[in-house]
């Protein structure tokens, strides 16, 4: 990963993963796990992916929250990051069982031994339909995971 040290008012404090794609924030951390950065011209402390999600799209609406499409709190990428409300942020999280790892491994199996979705699905919880859909790049950031995939069956 590359190394990028924090400076206000650019995109740096952050290590890219080149697999997922996220910027993870490489600085303090509040007890849930988010970063935090200090911003000299306000004098207040921020959450970091609230700062880099402000600084690429302008202020966060009322009523919206940024939401951490690739799961991952310590991701301060604004292409990983949709605002949604409250309600919606907290059902995607109870729903969230896949990692980026989980993802890769799973297809990684599918791609060599052909374990089928039916047994991978009940090893990680989710179930055999979701996986296919995942396989087929229709979740979205997942597509980024497997971009470099090729050949997974995802029937």
């Amino acid at each position: 990963m590359t190394y990028v040290p924090f400076k206000p008012g650019s995109r740096v404090g952050y290590q890219v993963d080149p697999v997922t794609g996220c910027w993870v924030w490489m600085g303090a951390r509040n007890p849930k796990g988010y970063g935090r950065l200090g911003i000299p011209s306000t004098h207040r402390v921020a959450q970091a992916h609230r700062y880099y999600y402000e600084q690429e799209h302008g202020p966060i609406p009322g009523g919206l929250e940024p939401d951490h499409l690739c799961r991952n709190r310590t991701c301060v990428n604004p292409a990983h990051i949709e605002l949604v409300t409250r309600r919606e942020n907290a059902q995607r999280g109870a729903k969230a069982k896949l990692t980026a790892v989980d993802v890769r491994a799973i297809a990684r199996e599918r791609e060599t031994i052909g374990t089928p979705l039916r047994q991978l699905g009940h090893r990680y919880g989710v179930s055999h339909s979701h996986l296919s859909r995942v396989l087929r790049g229709e979740r979205g950031y997942w597509k980024g995971v497997l971009g470099n995939l090729s050949g997974v069956s995802h029937r």
